[in-house]
């Protein structure tokens, strides 16, 4: 199909699991994408995890910096990133519970890819139980 526009999304679990390593692999199983949407992107002083990714992709990056707090001792935010080929035309953020235990958000881009307008919106919403009364 011709003017494919390859685009994925991934939670990639702030500084669970095998990290930083993971964070490190991730590029070889993106590049072939033309945008791609992260959740959960790490950030702190020492270590952004969009910013080791897009070392080796070198796409245009707009972050939305969320849920700043302390993690296993280090302070760090839980950022909202899109990462794509063609620069984004507009960028709009909405953040919901500012400053709250539950802070989230939701960034918008929209670029133009061969004359076509496209919108692009990247969420993490809420994993927190709510308790039944």
């Amino acid at each position: 199909m011709k003017n494919k526009f390859k685009i994925a999304t991934y939670n990639i679990w702030k500084d669970c699991g095998k990290f930083p390593q993971r964070i490190h692999q991730m590029p070889e199983f993106l590049k072939k994408l033309d945008c791609i949407c992260l959740q959960e992107d790490f950030e702190s002083d020492a270590f952004c995890s969009s910013d080791t990714i897009n070392e080796v992709l070198q796409l245009e990056k707009t972050t939305l910096s969320i849920r700043k707090k302390k993690r296993n001792g280090i302070v760090s935010s839980s950022n909202l990133t899109i990462l794509s080929k063609v620069k984004p035309n507009n960028i709009q953020q909405l953040i919901f519970d500012e400053n709250k235990e539950d802070e989230r958000g939701t960034l918008i881009v929209e670029i133009t890819y061969h004359e076509k307008k496209i919108l692009i919106v990247n969420t993490h919403l809420t994993n927190i139980d709510q308790k039944k009364e």
